[in-house]
């Protein structure tokens, strides 16, 4: 159970010296009786309830609980397998999943294909993210390519639905093996560079979280 430890910032003591409270004192008090039955918590500055710093502080306090809620109980959707030079991006799935519960779907790449192919058939949720694009980025490759990058992000939120996962790591491949006409993380691709901002982050191994828009967010490799 997080908790956090706040209180009001004590007014200056009356002309006579009494005090309407003693907030540093409580707060004293009440982190040592929790140090001592060892519950961790976070201290907050004392400050009034409108200062933006009690904002600041408990949106913070509120992220950082979700993001370990979410690290504790998480299934990452695992696109195709590690490439054979990138030794730093090892992961050890039984220690995961025994030591962080953190699981590990794992799906070829024919499967993203496939499902890239049902987006493009559908149409609809390809036409949609295509005008999201263009709607917020500077376009500088052809449009089947824009097309390609569109298909590519809805197929892999589907993907990370479909599985129940909560983000994804996908392969670093080659244009070769991609057969899309794109690499999601080639140097110099521009086309790389727009579904990198639509994932906010797509790498080899890349981790993704949800994000206000629906779309996934996250770090490099």
């Amino acid at each position: 159970m997080p908790v956090l430890l706040w209180g009001p910032l004590d007014e200056r003591p009356e002309e006579n010296g009494e005090r309407l409270r003693d907030t540093q004192c409580g707060l004293f008090a009440t982190g040592k009786v929790l140090r001592r039955f060892r519950v961790p918590f976070t201290y907050m500055t004392n400050c009034r309830l409108n200062d933006p710093v009690f904002e600041r502080g408990l949106k913070d306090f509120l992220a950082v609980c979700n993001v370990v809620k979410t690290f504790r109980n998480i299934r990452i959707l695992q696109i195709s397998t590690r490439p054979f030079d990138f030794w730093t991006t090892m992961c050890n799935e039984g220690e995961l999943l025994e030591k962080f519960n953190i699981q590990l779907s794992p799906i070829p790449m024919t499967e993203l294909t496939e499902e890239i192919k049902a987006v493009k058939e559908e149409k609809g949720k390809m036409a949609s993210m295509v005008s999201y694009i263009k709607e917020h980025m500077e376009i500088k490759i052809k449009e089947n390519e824009v097309e390609n990058v569109a298909a590519l992000a809805v197929a892999m939120e589907q993907l990370v639905d479909r599985y129940g996962a909560g983000g994804e790591g996908i392969r670093n491949c080659s244009i070769k093996e991609w057969g899309g006409g794109l690499c999601p993380n080639e140097r110099g691709s521009h086309a790389g560079s727009v579904l990198n901002r639509l994932l906010r982050g797509t790498a080899a191994w890349g981790f993704h979280a949800p994000n206000s828009k629906g779309l996934r967010s996250g770090g490099l490799q």
